[in-house]
């Protein structure tokens, strides 16, 4: 019968239920069987003539499936493998045979079955011989004539029939292995091609039909194209592959005959070398037989990986028919088309089938860009620098060797070469990258060059690779594409590590790939100093281990001693060096080289016959390539006319000056130089000094175009005079617009050796001056405004889709060099006066034009970097230029803008420049169609930098790395992170591992290691740039770890703890080196080490600090004491010789670190405790950041504020740091933001009414509007005066704690205060001096005064329970106290005549009493359920009205203490805010339920609402004059109007406001609302026509709590501890001005990421995040803020016209 089921795969298949039958199975019944020598005969006839069928055995038993591995054809077939079954001989065996169809499925032969019991019993002479039979179409069993046959045998003793299947299996691939001799290795890494784990299933054989022919055609083409470089190479690596492959695939017989089939394919296509005898055929189809063996070199890849790679099978058995098979054909169907092509009858074409990842490409129609992930452009291998054929053979075929073994992780995954300059390193590996390259298996190739440093650099090696690699299959694209999609700051990544890591490593660790994937590095010596390649070689020298088995990466450089120690005796790397090469070996390879080179110049062989000119030239060249290589460019002049290759040749071979000590190599240049350009000639040598220290000192190479455009104005040498000569040791002299640089690295060390080159020195120091000059000079030649011709300015750069050609078009190689490299010109640039005076000339008139370059060519990331050169150059040389300053200062606050969007570095970025600064000053006026800050903006150059939210919780720690390009941030999120200290992005992804939060964080002084300690106790060493866990968790504190640092040489990590102790740990191992160090009497809260590792210093809450001997565990000193309360945090100067503390008690203290004394006096001006301390990289100063949420920067001499306070924390500054160059400070806040300060710039900001060091709890203002009273938990009262917020009188000192409550008299000529400190005081306004008191009695703190209407009293409610009168002169208890509440009185006020007091309590009650007796007049009023916080009488003082916690509002009669309207339930939450109407009829109220209600005052009945529509707590409300309507605000950040009767919107939401509404207020007109929000802002709105009323109001610096509108004047309370009066101007003009010009800008404008929107999301205006906050839109009438800016918008241009912004 027909079936349609895909065949079974060739592998065991265990029945789920096996296990258990052996369990079950007794041991008289157990059984194990060997079934062997399985044959059938009389096969019958299936499928078509072309595609007979082929046969397989299936055998069933108790549950298993056994199939043979072969499928053959023929009427009598044979299979040799042998199976063992487990079981009971009871169980009943299968034995069926199957017909494998190619088109069809398969086809049901028949079967035969018995117990293994009855086959014993038949097996006399152990062979049994049965018929197969099978059911007809009716249903009837019949008998078949294939007869089957087969040997059973019961195995003896107890085995694992399981086992012996596997043990066979891989017996027999091993035995076919051993009979393979490879060719002599000197890899000393044995390397298996089995798998153990991989089953195989059939026997040794002979190399079968197929194979034979098919390897003896292979190798007989070695033979015959020995002499042809495009097959040789290619036919031998393919031959080493299948001679040994073939083997393996016996050993490892696959399902069916696939492998078998495809060899048939690759043998007809070689019939060919059968019928071409000679020469002359084979080289007139070289090109077509090229591709062949290349062809068949990848398919020899796919053959031995099919067979032995376990992964491989894997994925085989699962998917073969949708995969391999596919796969397979694709490469039968290549090799018939270059038969065709062979025999004339097709078209070559010339590119390979190459399969190198098994996975199919699912879902590749994304697009795919990865091309703003650096790449070096030009580090590619060059093909013209290969190996001449039959030159280096010997070290070739070893690295072929090496890269063609089969995949294992015992193979090593590097070859270093190495080898002394000119020795032939590079050329080896050119010719590796180019022959793999043909082959499809380069992965990418990386040739540094010293000459190119700029573009071929350490960070960009890996991002080159990795593109490569994604360049080199459609998967590994992909899967890159996913891991950097939308992660832009990982696209962009400097950072090598986490380039490998994300770039390479986990692209390829899940891929199934087939055949080696190479990459090369070609001069490794030559990517930088020891110090920029440590890293580079730290992943080659670990992370490369861990990529798949199939990668080889070959390595060459010089013998430098940091790469020796880093690769040479590393497992994974194998070290080959050039001088173990035979010496005549490579005497022979430069000879033929040498004859290749010239044995076609005419003239040598008549001076010379018989080439015996050769030998010299070999002898002078002391086995250095590199010697050859350049005397044979210079015989045969490079092709210039004029030379005679004689007399070139007679110059070589001259005997060197008995004096000249030269090497061979340099010797060879100089006398090159000495010929071209005579000593004598002073013009000649000057201009050769020129042209080449242009040549030499350029950053990158340049064309001969572009160094003659280089150039100072009254330079006109001709650069090709001086180039042309010189082809024998340049490259690109024949060429205008191709790079000249020195044709070897060893050319460019003789030049710059005056020891070496003599007369030809080039001093490179020199020839700086003159290429700043010159580049100078191009900018300012070339440099214009928009530059690209930029049409609009709505859209980003990135979404200019033809930015590419117009930056090819408007900037020539030479004013991008220019703009690039000026700066680093002029770092290696002595001070001239020339120089200085181009400098200007630039910074005044193109410094914008250089930023729209850097703009529109991805640059902007250097030109910090550039500035701060300038800065510093400037500065070294004792010269002024403010212009210098200010540029440096302009890209730091604006460069995200100017990235993005080079339009806007005139539309949005110069506007916003600090009007007063230099810059402002000279460029604005240059650009008058630009918006314009008419008010507010940046007073100076905004102090923070960069501002980082990512954390979700407390930031803790922070520092900056050794070098200053990344800072490290703890968190209370339990999480490290590492951010780009320039642009603020996250640089590798958060680093998990601590269950608790993260208190302290360190770099490692090499910057390698970051180093972390947390609440779970443990401290953990991290991976910079992957994030993994290098070593620890430590564990050993039973406490909080408080602090961690590293030692100096980074070996150590010394730890302080809430357990009272400091330890020092080994880094790698995590033992304690030292410790625990026991003295401090309370929790350790910092720790540091000496700056010679020698001691640590440690503070502790017990007010001490200690420096102990790292060693011997000793105290080095006494105890540090002088503080008065915990020391948080201590550090070291850089010198040693200091000791800065900072602590609880507010100060800051130095102290001499040997004798322990306090160098100067205690650092005060902190208002809160200093938790955070750090020198200056040079000593000279301290920063501090401290719980009053500021940094100080003080002068360390002195103790004087050198910079500061820096405002903009909104909660505790828990850390600071310097950078590395001492230009800034990162900060870390419970605020969750990091922020990075520019220290110059940090000048104290002092708002109005400023002076309070704690916070204000009281204000009120004088019946006659003329003052303000206030009080403060800072102990003081103070007067202010109303109109100009000065100071009237004050600080009224004398409280010892909080004042809690203040108030005028009626006269306002007197102020009493209540205080914690249990006394009321009153005080001259005018004098601040205290009129009477205190006055004592209370027992606890003073919550609340007030005077009686005629002034002659006061009152006052206690926390002990009591009110009491006071004459207001005397201090005497007028009456009182007044006991009757059982809890603190929190509120009371007088009645309109005097003659009574109300208090509402804790106690949930409200009484009131006779001020005179002091009786009870009504009440308790008891209804109230939990404490009452507010009362107050009514104006005809018949009613009172309460308000508690208990979410309710209840107005009751004064005199009877009824309710006259009831509890006024309602709210389903905490009411927040009440106010009644101006006719005393109706009650509004604003609940944490986020709803606003009124009520009837006597019924207590809702009249309207609730209304709906805030979506958080409703926080204040208030009513209209009018009483008509309702604003409200709301922690959703808006405010609205609302009609009391209908509950209607009448206007809003208002928004702009970008934290919590706290408070609001109507004007007394009803005209205005005013708002106070957590964003520290205020803002004036109309409530009817949205003009603008007032003037900027701007100066508090933390959230706003409380506004008042009063007919003239606003009043504000702010958590800053300030209070601030301000004047209502109205000012309608301009707004309505700003507006009709600029109607882009709505007040619905989005603003994001500082954009503000048009309506379709239109790039307008971008706002700096300083003064996002406070920016004026349409609908506001003021705002409020520290930083309040209003925009006039009247000339603005934009969008299409953008370009008139230019005056």
């Amino acid at each position: 019968m027909m079936s349609t089921a895909k065949s079974e795969q060739s592998v065991c298949h265990i029945h789920p239920c096996t296990l258990c039958h052996h369990m079950k199975l007794g041991s008289s019944t157990a059984i194990t069987v060997e079934i062997k020598d399985i044959k059938a005969h009389t096969l019958p006839k299936v499928g078509t003539p072309k595609r007979n069928a082929k046969y397989y055995v299936k055998l069933v038993f108790n549950g298993e499936v056994r199939l043979t591995t072969g499928a053959h054809r023929g009427t009598a077939v044979s299979w040799d493998e042998k199976i063992y079954l487990d079981g009971n001989k009871n169980f009943m065996l299968e034995c069926q045979v199957h017909a494998q169809l190619n088109i069809g499925g398969e086809y049901f032969i028949g079967e035969t079955k018995g117990t293994i019991e009855s086959f014993l019993e038949d097996s006399g002479s152990r062979v049994i011989y049965r018929k197969l039979r099978e059911y007809d179409k009716n249903g009837n069993l019949r008998e078949l004539q294939t007869v089957v046959e087969f040997t059973i045998v019961s195995m003896a003793g107890s085995v694992d029939s399981s086992k012996m299947q596997m043990d066979e299996a891989v017996a027999q691939g091993k035995a076919a292995i051993d009979q393979i001799k490879p060719s002599p290795s000197s890899l000393k890494h044995a390397t298996g091609l089995v798998d153990d784990s991989v089953p195989a299933y059939n026997n040794i054989e002979p190399i079968p039909a197929t194979w034979g022919p098919f390897l003896w055609k292979v190798e007989l083409l070695i033979g015959i194209v020995d002499k042809i470089s495009e097959i040789h190479p290619y036919a031998r690596v393919a031959w080493s592959i299948l001679s040994v492959t073939y083997k393996v695939v016996l050993a490892q017989k696959a399902r069916d005959d696939a492998i078998d089939h495809l060899v048939e394919v690759m043998n007809d296509a070689y019939s060919f070398v059968n019928e071409a005898t000679a020469l002359k055929e084979i080289e007139s189809h070289k090109q077509i037989i090229a591709v062949l063996t290349q062809q068949t070199t990848d398919c020899a890849y796919f053959i031995r990986d099919y067979a032995i790679n376990k992964s491989f099978w894997k994925r085989t058995v699962k998917n073969f028919i949708s995969d391999t098979d596919i796969k397979i054909k694709q490469y039968e169907a290549k090799f018939q088309e270059l038969k065709l092509a062979f025999q004339g009858r097709a078209i070559l074409q010339t590119e390979i089938t190459v399969l190198r990842i098994l996975d199919n490409v699912d879902n590749i129609a994304e697009e795919i860009d990865l091309n703003d992930m650096l790449y070096a452009e030009g580090a590619r291998f060059d093909p013209e620098k290969v190996c001449l054929p039959h030159t280096r053979d010997n070290v070739i075929d070893e690295i072929n060797e090496w890269i063609n073994s089969p995949n294992g992780d015992d193979v090593p995954r590097i070859f270093y070469l190495s080898g002394v300059a000119g020795s032939g390193k590079s050329t080896i590996a050119h010719t590796i990258a180019y022959r793999y390259d043909q082959l499809g298996r380069l992965g990418s190739s990386f040739c540094f060059d010293r000459a190119d440093q700029a573009n071929r650099r350490p960070d960009n090696i890996f991002s080159t690779i990795a593109r490569d690699l994604a360049d080199l299959d459609p998967q590994r694209k992909r899967v890159l594409w996913l891991t950097v999609k939308e992660k832009r700051s990982l696209r962009i990544t400097r950072a090598p590590r986490e380039q490998f890591d994300k770039f390479i490593l986990i692209p390829t660790k899940n891929m199934n790939t087939i055949g080696p994937v190479v990459i090369v590095i070609d001069g490794l010596d030559e990517c930088g100093d020891e110090g920029s390649r440590k890293v580079i070689l730290s992943i080659l020298a670990e992370a490369v281990r861990h990529l798949p088995s199939n990668f080889r990466i070959l390595i060459t450089a010089r013998p430098e001693t940091d790469i020796e120690k880093a690769l040479a005796s590393k497992h994974h790397v194998f070290c080959k060096r050039m001088e173990t090469i035979d010496a005549k070996s490579t005497s022979d390879d430069i000879s033929l080289y040498v004859q290749a080179q010239l044995s076609d110049v005419e003239g040598l062989e008549r001076r010379w016959p018989n080439r015996t000119w050769c030998l010299p030239l070999v002898e002078k060249s002391e086995g250095l390539f590199q010697w050859a290589f350049t005397a044979c460019r210079f015989i045969t002049g490079d092709g210039k006319s004029g030379l005679d290759p004689v007399d070139q040749l007679d110059i070589l071979l001259l005997p060197a000056p008995s004096t000249n000590n030269l090497s061979t190599l340099d010797q060879l240049y100089f006398d090159i130089l000495a010929r071209t350009f005579p000593s004598e000639n002073t013009n000649f040598m000057n201009r050769f000094r020129l042209i080449l220290g242009r040549v030499l000192a350029a950053h990158e190479p340049l064309s001969i175009s572009s160094l003659g455009e280089l150039r100072c104005e009254d330079d006109f040498v001709d650069v090709g005079l001086v180039i042309h000569p010189l082809g024998s040791l340049l490259s690109g002299v024949a060429q205008q617009d191709v790079a000249v640089r020195p044709l070897h690295t060893s050319f460019r060390d003789f030049l710059t050796d005056a020891n070496r080159s003599k007369q030809f020195f080039i001093d490179i120091s020199l020839h700086h001056s003159l290429l700043t000059l010159a580049c100078m000079q191009v900018m300012k030649r070339e440099l214009r405004f928009n530059i690209c011709n930029l049409k609009t300015s709505h859209v980003r750069n990135t979404d200019i889709f033809d930015l590419t050609e117009r930056v090819m078009k408007a900037i020539s190689p030479c004013l991008s060099y220019s703009c690039r490299f000026w700066a680093d010109h002029l770092r290696a640039t002595a001070y001239e006066v020339i120089v200085f005076e181009a400098l200007r000339y630039f910074l005044y008139n193109h410094f914008l034009y250089w930023l729209e370059v850097l703009s529109v060519t991805r640059r902007v990331n250097v030109a910090s970097r550039m500035l701060s050169l300038v800065v510093m150059w400037i500065k070294t040389h004792d010269q002024e230029l403010s212009m210098a300053t200010d540029v440096n200062r302009f890209v730091a606050a604006f460069a995200s803008v100017i990235s993005q969007s080079a339009p806007h570095i005139y539309l949005s970025a110069l506007p916003f420049a600090p009007m007063d600064s230099t810059l402002s000053k000279h460029y604005l006026q240059q650009y008058q169609h630009t918006l314009s800050v008419h008010r507010g903006g940046l007073r100076d150059w905004p102090n923070v930098q960069i501002v980082i939210d990512e954390h979700t919780n407390s930031i803790n720690s922070v520092a900056f790395s050794p070098d200053g390009t990344c800072i490290v941030s703890g968190s209370d999120d339990k999480t490290i992170r590492v951010w780009d200290a320039h642009t603020g992005d996250i640089v590798s992804s958060p680093f998990e591992g601590h269950t608790d939060r993260v208190n302290s964080v360190a770099f490692s002084p090499d910057g390698a290691c970051i180093v972390s300690g947390s609440d779970d106790k443990t401290i953990r060493v991290w991976d910079v740039h992957t994030g993994n866990i290098i070593s620890g968790p430590f564990k050993g504190h039973t406490h909080w770890v408080n602090s961690v640092a590293f030692s100096p040489d980074s070996a150590r990590i010394v730890s302080g703890s809430s357990d009272q102790t400091t330890r020092v740990w080994d880094v790698l191992t995590g033992n304690i080196v030292s410790g625990p160090f026991e003295g401090h009497t309370d929790w350790v809260n910092s720790v540091a080490f000496f700056p010679d590792g020698a001691c640590v210093v440690s503070g502790s809450d017990d007010k001490t600090i200690r420096v102990w001997d790292v060693l011997t565990g000793n105290i080095v000193s006494d105890p540090f004491e002088s503080h008065t309360d915990w020391v948080c945090s201590v550090a070291f100067s850089p010198d040693g010789t200091r000791i800065v503390s900072g602590s609880f008690d507010k100060t800051i203290r130095v102290w001499d670190a040997h004798t322990g004394n306090i160098v100067s006096s205690p650092f005060e001006g902190h208002t809160d405790w200093v938790n955070s301390v750090a020198f200056s990289p040079d000593g000279a100063c301290i920063v501090s950041g401290s719980f009053d949420k500021t940094i100080r920067v003080w002068d360390v001499l002195t103790g004087n504020i050198v910079s500061g306070p820096f405002e903009g924390h909104t909660d505790w500054v828990n850390s600071v740091a310097f950078s590395p160059d001492g230009t800034r400070i990162v900060s870390g806040s419970d605020d969750k933001t990091i922020r990075v300060w520019d220290v110059l710039t940090g000048n104290i900001v002092s708002g109005p009414f400023e002076g309070y060091t704690n916070g204000v709890m009281s204000v009120a203002l004088s019946p006659d509007a003329t003052c303000i009273v206030s009080g403060s938990n800072d102990l003081t009262i103070r007067v202010w005066d109303a109109l100009t917020g000065n100071i009237l009188s004050g600080s009224f000192e004398g409280h010892t704690d909080w004042v809690n409550s203040v108030a005028f008299s009626p006269d306002s000529a007197h102020v009493v205060s209540g205080s914690s400190d249990l006394t009321i005081r009153v005080w001259d306004v005018l004098t601040g001096n205290i009129v009477s008191g205190p006055f004592k009695g209370h027992t606890d703190q003073v919550n609340s005064v007030a005077f009686s209407p005629d002034g002659t009293c006061i009152v006052s409610g206690s926390h002990d329970k009591t009110i009491r009168v006071w004459d207001a002169h005397t201090g005497d208890i007028v009456s009182g106290p007044f006991e009757g509440h059982t809890d603190w009185v929190n509120s009371i006020a007088f009645s309109p005549d005097g003659a009574h007091i109300v208090s509402g309590s804790d106690d949930k009650t409200i009484r009131v009493w006779d001020v005179l007796t002091g009786d009870i007049v009504s009440g308790p009023f008891e209804g109230h359920t939990n404490g009452v916080n507010s009362v107050a009488f009514s104006p005809d003082g018949t009613c009172i009205i309460s308000s508690s916690y208990d979410k309710t509002i209840r107005v009751w009669d004064a005199l009877t203490g009824n309710i006259i309207s009831g509890s006024f339930k309602g709210h389903t939450n905490g009411i927040t805010s009440v106010a009644l109407s101006p006719n005393g009829a109706h009650i509004v109220s604003g609940s944490h339920d986020k709803t606003i209600r009124v009520w009837d005052v006597l019924t207590g009945n809702i009249i309207s609402g609730p209304f709906k529509g805030h979506t958080n707590d409703v926080t204040s409300v208030a009513l209209s004059p009018d009483g008509a309507h309702i604003v409200s605000g709301s922690g959703d950040k808006t405010i609205r109007v609302w009609d009391v009767l209908t509950g209607n919107i009448v206007s809003g939401p208002f928004k702009g406001h970008t934290d919590w509404v706290n408070s609001i207020a109507f004007s007394p007109d009803g005209i205005h609302i005013v708002s106070g929000s957590s964003d520290k802002t205020i803002r004036v709105w109309d409530a009817h026509t949205s003009d603008i009323v007032s003037d900027l109001f701007e100066g508090h610096t933390n959230p706003v709590t409380s506004v008042t509108f009063g007919s003239a004047y606003i009043i504000l309370g702010s958590d800053d501890k300030t209070i601030e009066v301000w004047e209502t101007q109205l000012d309608n003009n301009i707004y309505n001005y700003a507006i009709q010009s600029a109607p882009s800008f709505e007040n619905y404008s989005e603003i994001k990421n500082g954009w503000v929107l048009g309506l379709h999301a239109e790039l307008l205006f971008w706002v700096p995040p300083s003064i996002c906050d406070g920016l004026w839109r349409p609908a506001n009438m003021a705002v409020i803020s520290k930083v309040s800016t209003k925009l006039n918008l009247t000339s603005f241009v934009h969008g299409d016209s953008w370009h008139l912004c230019k005056a």
